[in-house]
């Protein structure tokens, strides 16, 4: 990857971890009665895992 797709990925990533962060889509289990939350539990879990793909990123462009 050259430096200019490494930092267009990193805004990409910034980006969608914003949207995210301002998602409040209700996400409930498939059968009947349940009314557990699981949103919020899942998008802090792609957040997280966003965040590792971007430091990633960033140690590979601080080698480019």
């Amino acid at each position: 990857m050259t430096k200019a797709e490494i930092q267009a990925a990193i805004a990409n990533i910034d980006h969608h971890i914003e949207c995210l962060k301002a998602d409040r889509t209700v996400w409930t289990m498939a059968w009947a009665g349940s009314t557990y939350n699981h949103g919020p539990y899942l998008r802090k879990q792609e957040i997280r895992r966003l965040k590792a793909k971007r430091r990633t990123l960033e140690k590979k462009l601080a080698k480019c």
